[in-house]
């Protein structure tokens, strides 16, 4: 099947074509290329080399598999300790004042919602509209 899609066999073909009309060639002139196979200590070594290839694509993919299954349990891990306060403990003993104070959560939840509030104009009352 292959040998059909070899450009060396198309360049054979075409020129041993006959017929006008619709050319065509013979089961003769097929079987008059010569097909060069290599020698089976040559096709021997080719396959020796494919299965150590399809060996170390197997490797590369147990090792793949290996690395993702320790991604995951890596992010699982990182993501229980930032939960549970571990990776900032020792930057909050080392700065208490900026989680304290006028730098704690409170004190910031409080500053945003008072910005807001002065951002939202006056709303109107139904008295306020019928008199203007």
């Amino acid at each position: 099947m292959l040998l059909l899609e070899d450009t060396a066999f198309s360049n054979y073909l075409l020129p041993n074509q006959t017929g006008s009309d619709i050319p065509h060639i013979s089961g003769k002139q097929i079987l008059g290329y010569q097909v060069l196979i290599p020698s089976e200590q040559e096709q021997t070594e080719i396959v020796r080399r494919v299965e150590q290839l399809f060996a170390f694509a197997d490797q590369i993919e147990q090792r793949v598999k290996a690395a993702q299954s320790r991604v995951n349990h890596l992010t699982q891990s990182i993501l229980a300790k930032a939960f549970r306060g571990e990776l900032t403990a020792d930057w909050r003993e080392q700065h208490p004042e900026l989680i304290s104070g006028e730098h704690s959560a409170e004190a910031l939840l409080a500053r945003i919602q008072t910005e807001r509030a002065a951002q939202m104009p006056a709303k109107r009352t139904r008295k306020q509209k019928a008199g203007a």
